[in-house]
């Protein structure tokens, strides 16, 4: 979704870079639904983002797969982007290819004034596609829709 980063993905983020460094999976879920407020669903997810530490910090036990400082800073960054007109120039210069997003209906975060934009864009170049009982999660959500969009425009 082009312009700013969720706060629900803020929230995730600023949770997960203050859960405690000796942590295992279970008081990471713990600790993320108890003091930090985050659902289940996504404190249980959090949990496959883990990996056994190696090397100086093999006695903590779990670290996370990914550098937190440099989540913090791509979410920092991201509102800077300007997606809207990447896309634009994306389109205006497709040279017979097609551009296609997928839109998860749920999500409140697509607001009016970027679909009216999309709607400017050259529909014979630019798709979005809807996928109505999807929030977020659009492969959970809707499986079946997202394979079917998948497989009719591969």
């Amino acid at each position: 979704m082009p312009g700013r980063a969720h706060s629900s993905v803020c929230k995730v983020i600023e949770a997960v870079s203050s859960v405690p460094s000796s942590v295992s999976r279970k008081q990471l879920v713990t600790y993320l639904t108890e003091e930090k407020d985050v659902s289940p669903f996504i404190a249980n997810w959090m949990t496959t983002n883990f990996k056994h530490s190696n090397g100086k910090n093999a006695s903590l036990g779990l670290e996370f797969n990914f550098d937190l400082n440099v989540v913090n800073s791509l979410v920092k960054d991201f509102e800077k982007q300007k997606y809207i007109s990447k896309l634009k120039y994306i389109c205006e210069n497709a040279s017979n290819n097609e551009v296609h997003i997928v839109r998860a209906g749920k999500n409140k975060s697509w607001k009016n004034e970027v679909l009216k934009v999309l709607e400017t864009m050259d529909p014979n170049v630019l798709f979005v596609h809807e996928l109505k009982k999807a929030g977020h999660f659009v492969h959970v959500d809707d499986l079946q829709g997202l394979v079917h969009l998948m497989t009719k425009f591969h």
